[in-house]
């Protein structure tokens, strides 16, 4: 059975864990996300550096342009990889 990811879940330590939770996330091309904090180079199995200009986004709303690759360095938001422990789904008003 695989496991199931929740925000409780703790963070992976290698970059096959990362890529495995980030699939159980399971963020799609086109969704909505908020960036909630930064991230430490490295952080969590995630195989790739924090840009000091990733700070502007945080608060910010993207739609997700690609998703995760199996190298784990993140999923794409604009012009960053960021990893998938710093997003929050932003659910669309059903109008």
């Amino acid at each position: 059975m695989k496991p199931v990811y929740n925000k409780a879940t703790p963070l992976p330590t290698t970059t096959k864990e990362y890529v495995e939770f980030e699939q159980m996330v399971n963020f799609q091309v086109g969704e909505s996300v908020r960036v909630i904090r930064t991230a430490r180079t490295y952080e969590g199995g995630w195989n790739n550096s924090w840009n000091s200009d990733m700070d502007a986004y945080i608060g910010n709303t993207y739609e997700v342009d690609s998703t995760g690759r199996p190298d784990g360095s993140g999923i794409t938001l604009d012009m960053f990889r960021f990893p998938y422990f710093v997003l929050e789904r932003v659910l669309r008003e059903e109008g």
